[in-house]
Order: structure tokens, then sequence, then C-alpha cells
């Protein structure tokens, strides 16, 4: 499914945002030809609450043709049928071998080209470096990663998603190191009054680079 993504633009919701709040954030993000939601949220929210926002998040992407992902649940994502997001600490991934519901799996990698090239099963759909760039929602205590080192060894026959402190001034950069796609939170969400105009904004930055 990913590999007729057209867009770009990974988007990732803030997890300061919640029920209609969200909602309406993500349709004014898909409004604008983004065709790919990540929902991000905090630890302290329940399965229940999860769910609930999960379902009606995954229904508007349906609406509109785009791939829902969910970040580091994989119960909610084998309970939903969804795409799932994790972290490169997770040791224990046999539950993707035996999944019969998650459509597919991304990995973070941060800055390990190891972890990718490691991947001799094919259990991950794409790969995620970064932060590219400083960044208030992916804090690394290594900072950013070495964007020309991640650009020149990553697998160029995979699908390679640059996250991290990535907004409309910095954008081009990541296309032109060759990475498929730019994950991005704060450069859509920010402004909570101005998110469609933003993502149409960082859609025609990538589609010209």
């Amino acid at each position: 499914m990913l590999k007729n993504i057209q867009s770009g633009i990974y988007a990732i919701t803030p997890t300061s945002l919640r029920a209609d709040e969200l909602l309406n954030a993500v349709e004014d993000t898909l409004s604008s030809g983004i065709e790919i939601i990540q929902y991000r949220f905090d630890d302290c929210i329940n399965f229940d609450e999860r769910l609930k926002t999960a379902s009606k998040l995954k229904k508007i992407c349906l609406d509109n043709n785009a791939c829902f992902i969910i970040n580091n649940d994989y119960l909610l994502a084998e309970y939903l049928g969804t795409g799932l997001h994790i972290g490169p600490d997770l040791e224990d991934l046999s539950f993707l071998l035996t999944s019969e519901n998650i459509q597919f799996t991304g990995l973070s990698c941060k800055s390990n080209i190891s972890a990718q090239k490691n991947d001799s099963n094919n259990i991950f759909s794409y790969y995620s470096f970064g932060p590219a760039f400083f960044s208030q929602t992916k804090k690394s205590e290594r900072g950013e990663i070495d964007l020309k080192y991640v650009s020149e060894n990553m697998d160029e026959n995979s699908i390679n998603i640059a996250i991290g402190g990535i907004n409309n001034t910095n954008l081009s950069q990541i296309k032109k190191g060759g990475f498929q796609m730019a994950a991005i939170c704060e450069g859509i969400y920010s402004d909570k009054s101005d998110i469609k105009e933003r993502s149409k904004q960082l859609l025609e930055i990538w589609n010209e680079n």
C-alpha cells in the first residue's frame, strides 16, 4: 500500500490534540492531499480511549483513501487492522510473525543503518531515520543524525523516511537526500488554525524538488 503513496508527506498527529480537535485536524490534513496519518498518543491514554479515537481516525482515512498507521501499540493495530510503527527498543518481534491483521509495519532506526540491513526476513515495509533536525517531538540524546551519512548508506531499494524537525525551510534537503518521504508533526500542527495551508505548502515544496 505504501508504494502507491504519491504525496511524500507522512503526517504524525501531536499528542496534545485529542477528541474532536484531533479529528478535525486530521480532516484538514487529508483535505490538502496528504495520504498518510500516524496516530501518536500519550502513554497515559487508556486502551478504550485509544480504540475509540483510532476507530474514528481509521474511518476518516478510509473515506479519504489515505493510509492509517498506529504508533507503538501493536494490540490496537492488530485489533483494527491498520499499519503499525514501532521503535528500535522493542526486542520481541514475534508478534509480527504471527499477526493476522496488521497491514504492515514500519521501523524507527534513528541513525542505525544496520537495523535496516539486518531485516533479512523483510518484516518491515519502511524505515525511518531521525531526528533529521532539532525537534521538540523527536528528541534524541545523541542529537540530530548525520543526514549525509544516512542518505549515502541507506538501502535505496527500500522506503526510507526522514523524521524530526522537518518543516517548510528544510524539507527540500530531505527530498534531495533521496528519502521517499518526510514524516512531519510540528511542521504541520504547531498552528491549529492553519493546518490545511501548511500541509499544502509542504506538498508543493516536496513536489518542486
